[in-house]
Order: C-alpha cells, then structure tokens, then sequence
C-alpha cells in the first residue's frame, strides 16, 4: 500500500478521533462538509471501501441524544483537564449543546479518571475471565476467538478499558490495512483513554496506529504522552526510542534506550541492536561495535548484529575481526554483498585467497539477483581479479624465497 494511501487511511482515523485542537464544537451542516470532504479526498487516494458518509451515522447523534445529561456533567472536568493538557490531539464526540443543531467533540485520552468507567475495572469475575481467556487466545494465535472474546466482554461491560485497549491493540495488529478496523482501534483507544488507569495505554495504542499510518509526527506525540504518564512502563520508551531511531533522530533515540537500560530493562534484542547503530551515527563507533559484538555473541542467530558490527569494526581499521565477524554472519545468511564486503575485508587482512574465494561465491550469488546492476558486476570481478592478483604475486615471493 502507498504511503498517500496510508495518509488517507490517517485522514480516515482523524474523521473521528484525531482532530487536532482543545475542544471543537461545529454545526452539523459543519460536520456534513467536513465528511463529505474527508470522503473526497479517501477516493481521490484510491480508497473506495473506506465506508465513510457525508456526515456521520444517525445512530450516532441518537446516542448523543440519550446520553446528553450524563455526558454534561463530565464536561467540565475535562474541560479542567485540556487546560492542563498542551497540544492534546486524541478526540472523541462526548457532548453537544443541543444535538439537534452541534455536533460536540472534546478530547481525549486524558488524565481525569472518569468515575462512571471507574466502577468497570472492579473484581467482576465475568469481566476477568473474560479479560484472560481472551489473552491466552491471542497469545495462543487464535485472534478470531480472542476479537469475539472481547467482543463478548464489551457487550456485557461497555465502558471497560482494559477490554477496549485490548480489542483496539488486536485490531491494529491484524487488520492494520483496513481503514474502518483501524477506525475502531482508534476510537477503543480513544474511550479507554478516558480511565485514568488506561490513559498512557490508551495513548501508546494511538502512537502505534498513527506509526503504521506513516504519521511520524503524530506518532512520536503519543508515544511521549504514554512515557509521560507512565514513566515506569518500559515498554513505551522502548516503543518510543525505536520510532525515532527508524526517524534518524539518533540523540533522542539513545536517551530512551538509556532510561530504559536504566530501568533494567536493556535485555531486548531489538532495542539492544537499535541503541547500538545510534550510537554509530553519533560518532561513538568503538562502543557501538562492542555492544553489537557481545549481543551477537548472546544471540548467535542475529546475523545482522554481526554484519554491522563487521562493518564498523572495518571502519576502525581492524580489518580481521570484522572478517571474522562478516564471516559469522554469511555462514547463517549469505548475499552476495555480503560475500564481496567479507572479501574485501579478508583481502585488507592480508589472506587474499579467501579474499578470492569470497568474491568467487559472490559472483555465483549475483547472478541470481533479479535487481543486480553491470556496473556492480563490474566491480565484483575488478575485486576478484585484485585477490588473484595479490595472492598470485604472494605466492610467487613465497616460492621464491629471499636469495
């Protein structure tokens, strides 16, 4: 899927929960127009099932209608909220004036615990089997039977949360490339997002829609939200850190790996390789070497830990052990760049006919590589013909001997 396509799903996602601002109040007329053009432009992207309207369901503005009085009475305590909250972008409907004529969205997640949805998160022992099976489900890859599950568990309770959270994280992660699932996936993050307890879930569950989205930006201020309000959770740094590290933004990146690190929790291959390859772009090429080094060696089939660490190794001049090291990582997945990067490595170590050898196999390889290139070909055989060059001629002062 193209990333315009991608783009328009996020425009899709904004329709109903990601509408930057405070608080927005519009007329319904407002809303049509607004509809009818977030409708345009899904077609104009080449989405035809996007299932979106000129203005939203009936049903919605009926359900407005009976929840009304319950609705106002939460409204100034969130309103309390958003003037402690800056540039809060997760919206989601929860009042109107008269829903004859407005159409009301104010934000949301927050940090406000909502006392009518607190109750939900009790000890019911429906709702927390309910909860694990649907959990073990997942866990176990039967994702049917865990969305039914969950679907399950709404029905009876709601408002709960955790349900929510969890049946808006499985729909992101299966169904990411259809617009209406990722539409419920937002909006679930968006109502569980209005339990305190939920809130920094809530906001990772929307850093991780928007990300697949191509919304980096978007992205990167959920994901900073969640760290805020959990500070102890590790998992959201990491999320976040590995966002910006794939964003280039390399300082930022290494100062979650860090807290993370610091928090115990530096364990992870992923985040391990990440922090890593940042502090490589950041100059710090010497420890990044050695932390790819020590975490191949603690995860032996990570080949690319050992080709990074190979090629750093042979940017500081230690030509052998980044052989060694690009050696290691071929024997688990061979390319043929791989096979060339050994044998120039091999070549700059003084043993030019494994140097020959690795280019004779890179050749072999090439030439199975739909996307290869002359000009790569060419320099493939201008390196083979130089290690048979260098070794002959070393072979030779090795025959002849000093005289």
């Amino acid at each position: 899927m193209s990333i315009r396509k991608w783009r328009a799903i996020l425009v899709h996602i904004a329709a109903g929960v990601l509408i930057p601002g405070a608080l927005v109040v519009i007329s319904k007329r407002e809303a049509d127009r607004f509809f009818e053009r977030i409708a345009a432009e899904l077609r104009s992207a080449g989405i035809r099932s996007a299932g979106i309207q000129a203005a939203p369901p009936d049903r919605s503005f009926e359900e407005l209608d009976r929840s009304t009085e319950a609705l106002e009475r939460k409204i100034d305590s969130l309103r309390a909220a958003l003037l402690r909250a800056a540039s809060v972008r997760a919206e989601t409907p929860v009042s109107s004036t008269d829903s004859n004529d407005t159409f009301g969205v104010a934000v949301a997640p927050d940090d406000v615990p909502d006392p009518d949805r607190a109750s939900v998160r009790g000890g019911d022992p429906d709702r927390r089997r309910l909860l694990a099976d649907a959990k073990r489900l997942a866990a176990a890859g039967d994702t049917l039977q865990a969305e039914r599950t969950l679907e399950t568990l709404l029905l009876r309770f709601p408002a709960d949360p955790e349900g929510s959270i969890a049946l808006g994280e499985l729909l992101a992660a299966e169904y990411g490339e259809d617009p209406a699932s990722l539409r419920r996936a937002a909006e679930l993050a968006v109502s569980a997002g209005r339990d305190a307890g939920c809130a920094a879930a809530s906001h990772a569950l929307l850093a991780a829609i928007a990300r697949d989205c191509g919304d980096a930006g978007t992205a990167e201020y959920h994901f900073r939200m969640a760290v805020s309000l959990a500070p102890g959770k590790r998992e959201y740094s990491r999320q976040l850190g590995i966002m910006l590290y794939d964003e280039g933004k390399w300082a930022d990146a290494l100062g979650q790996f860090e807290l993370v690190a610091a928090a115990g929790g530096g364990g992870d291959p992923d985040m391990r390789y990440c922090r890593a390859m940042a502090r490589a772009n950041l100059g710090d090429r010497r420890r990044a070497a050695a932390e790819l080094d020590a975490l191949f060696a603690d995860e032996p089939s990570l080949y690319g830990a050992a080709e990074a660490a190979g090629s750093i190794f042979s940017l500081l001049g230690e030509h052998e052990r980044a052989a060694e090291l690009l050696s290691a990582a071929a024997a688990i997945r061979r390319t043929w760049r791989l096979m060339q990067q050994l044998g120039r490595e091999e070549l700059a170590a003084g043993r030019s006919g494994a140097a020959a050898s690795s280019f004779t196999t890179a050749i072999h390889l090439f030439a199975d590589d739909p996307s290869s290139t002359t000009r790569q070909r060419d320099e493939l055989l201008r390196d083979l013909a130089r290690a048979k060059d260098t070794n002959d001629r070393s072979s030779s002062i090795d025959v002849d001997g000093p005289h």
